[in-house]
């Protein structure tokens, strides 16, 4: 599984009806809807393929500089 490019903060996932604040053990499930704040633009097509096809199990951290 590729890793979560530097600058990335998951700012809430929508789970159902539920909204859950992610810390750094949260396990984006199938189907999940995620809010992320990207600090720099070009990074942007990095984070859009991390989402593409199957993201079971992509495990969040805390952003890198």
């Amino acid at each position: 599984m590729p890793s979560r490019p530097t600058c990335v903060a998951v700012g809430a996932i929508v789970r159902g009806d539920e909204v859950l604040i992610a810390h750094h053990d949260t396990i984006i499930e199938p189907e999940d809807h995620v809010i992320l704040f990207v600090i720099k633009k070009r990074i942007i097509p990095k984070v859009e393929k991390l989402f593409q096809g199957r993201v079971a199990g992509l495990i969040l951290g805390a952003c890198r500089t």
